[in-house]
């Protein structure tokens, strides 16, 4: 233990050791359980622009979004401003949600995230349950540059 203090004291004096630690891919974790918080708020009936502006904050400008409802069928969207259009065409659509994560990997800059949501649709009044599995590959900066949603 003495030798292992007496180690780290020394690289902490010498500037041209560079300490590496997973703290990032801890921060990315928060990141997509913020966002995951952030996405449950802009699923209200009571969303608004607002609310899509701060889910668009988690993503870089050149955003490759893929929202992967089969094999034959997804939607691509390119850049946060694309994305930010469907959201905002989306708002009010549904109601008491509620996001949960239920499972996640991390991998260097990618974090893949299994999660449930539970929400009601305003028009109809039908309570829907869904498990999601998104893949969230970050920018250096900490930004959402990719990511497919799997549904």
């Amino acid at each position: 233990m003495k030798k292992l203090l007496f180690l780290f004291i020394i690289n902490m004096n010498n500037s041209n050791i560079t300490i590496v630690s997973s703290c990032n891919s801890q921060s990315n974790l928060s990141i997509v359980a913020h966002y995951l918080q952030a996405k449950q708020k802009l699923m209200q009936e009571n969303a608004t622009k607002e609310d899509v502006e701060t889910i668009l904050d988690f993503y870089s400008d050149t955003l490759s979004y893929e929202h992967v409802l089969s094999s034959e069928k997804k939607f691509i969207f390119h850049g946060k401003n694309d994305l930010g259009s469907g959201y905002t065409s989306h708002l009010g659509e549904t109601r008491n949600v509620k996001i949960e994560l239920l499972n996640s990997i991390e991998r260097q800059n990618i974090i893949v995230a299994e999660y449930s949501i539970k929400r009601e649709f305003t028009s109809s009044g039908k309570i829907e349950n869904s498990k999601i599995v998104s893949l969230f590959e970050f920018d250096r900066s900490g930004k959402i540059k990719r990511m497919i949603d799997y549904l």
